[in-house]
């Protein structure tokens, strides 16, 4: 009897605290520039950057636009900082290899904004093999303009700055990317197109503060979060699509 009623007052007592519930914070401002690359390409410092010499009319690249604010959003809860967006198309000359995108967030209660550096990996696939870079021959599905090309979005570990609101430290992370309502790993782009994904992040809690770290803008390639990221366009690639697992 004596057990009996102290389980009792125990699941109640676990009924009452409940599980730590999710805090919401209010983003008042998002900004994102590319803040370097390999090599320097045009753009740096802008929302969009570009490279090479076209090969037809336009050069490739990378922009980024920033969601609407405000947007209250809740911690350890995935939300859109921006959409990314790769256009890929026939170029010649210097090719892309990284870049550094610069993102920074006011959140209200907040004295001084955040900022988080992320970096993208960039793979200028040659057009012209029978089988791509991704395995698959030329001329078809995702190869379909000549091979596709591949862009790795990574995290630069330790270079996101941790706050603390009430006590509790947050850090912003990168999650992936949105494509077509599912959250990709792989991304490929088809040449001689643009594509376009919601750029995922969280702010995560139960961080501790690091201390002095590196130059941020280094990167660190470490693929997020399981492996790389790459760009992909069109409905008909859709099943070369590998899910978070």
């Amino acid at each position: 009897m004596f057990l009996a009623r102290m389980a009792a007052i125990a699941t109640a007592a676990l009924c009452v605290a409940g599980p730590a519930a999710a805090a919401s914070l209010t983003i008042t401002s998002i900004s994102g520039i590319w803040s370097s690359s390999t090599p320097t390409v045009s753009g740096i410092g802008s929302e969009d950057i570009s490279w090479g010499v076209p090969a037809e009319t336009r050069r490739s690249g990378y922009s980024f636009d920033h969601a609407a604010t405000p947007v209250t959003v809740e911690s350890d809860s995935d939300f859109v900082i921006g959409t990314f967006t790769h256009n890929n198309f026939p170029i010649r000359g210097s090719f892309l290899q990284s870049a550094n995108l610069r993102v920074t967030l006011e959140i209200a209660g907040l004295a001084n904004p955040i900022v988080s550096v992320f970096s993208f990996l960039h793979d200028e696939t040659p057009n012209s093999p029978a089988r791509c870079r991704n395995g698959e021959a030329n001329a078809q599905g995702v190869n379909a303009n000549g091979c596709a090309d591949l862009v790795t979005a990574t995290l630069n570990q330790g270079r996101s700055e941790v706050f603390s609101i009430d006590g509790v430290n947050y850090v912003l992370d990168i999650m992936g990317f949105q494509y077509l309502g599912q959250k990709l790993t792989d991304f490929w782009t088809t040449e001689n197109q643009s594509n376009a994904a919601q750029l995922l992040a969280v702010f995560s809690t139960d961080v501790e503060q690091p201390g002095p770290g590196p130059d941020p803008e280094t990167p660190s390639e470490v693929p997020l979060p399981a492996t790389a990221l790459l760009l992909l366009a069109g409905l008909g690639a859709l099943p070369l699509l590998r899910r978070k697992g």
